[in-house]
């Protein structure tokens, strides 16, 4: 009796196991196609011959949270503080080395960059509150892809996309370097600046 009882158990396990999986495995499929979908109708828009397009390869290359792209924000945001506290300091030895020339400019630029940081600072404080965020915000991908060239020939091009956490596409990039700007920008419309 104990033995049925540990059998059915067994059984049991095995098919919410795989039910499980074949849920995951849904869902993936499912977002890949909008993802997919997304990328399709991004050459439709932009492509000189849109009914070129080949599928060749998608990947996920990236998920971004709220926190990271804040915490990015900070960052960069300090070290540009910095920058511009360095550049006053270069201003005031030049006022201070060369007293007989003219030093309007620089106080000009003094006071440009005592303003940039006034900036800087607000923004440091607006992103704050999102540097332990776990959400994830945005998926960077890579995809290959076939698509005429302006002679007529079929050519293999590899770009990078931006998609929200809805996997709507946001942008794409030629190098994936300029993800990092694409995805700073949206989380700051859609995060860190609302009001």
């Amino acid at each position: 009796m104990k033995e049925v009882l540990l059998n059915k158990i067994n059984i049991m396990k095995t098919r919410i196991t795989i039910l499980g999986l074949a849920i995951l495995m849904i869902s993936c499929n499912t977002n890949e196609s909008k993802m997919k979908s997304g990328i399709k109708d991004y050459f439709k828009k932009n492509a000189k011959d849109p009914s070129s397009y080949e599928f060749v390869e998608l990947k996920i290359t990236d998920t971004i949270t709220v926190g990271e792209i804040a915490q990015k924000f900070f960052t960069d945001n300090e070290e540009e503080i910095k920058k511009q506290n360095d550049d006053i300091e270069f201003q005031k030895k030049l006022i201070k080395d060369f007293p007989s020339l003219p030093s309007d400019e620089q106080k000009t630029q003094i006071k440009s960059n005592e303003e940039y940081i006034v900036e800087l600072k607000k923004d440091i404080e607006k992103v704050k509150p999102f540097i332990n965020n776990k959400e994830v915000a945005l998926y960077n991908v890579s995809h290959s892809y076939r698509l005429k060239n302006g002679f007529g020939a079929l050519d293999l091009y590899k770009h990078f996309f931006s998609f929200d956490k809805e996997f709507k596409l946001i942008d794409m990039a030629k190098e994936e370097t300029d993800l990092s700007h694409i995805n700073k920008y949206y989380c700051w419309k859609n995060y860190f600046d609302k009001k």
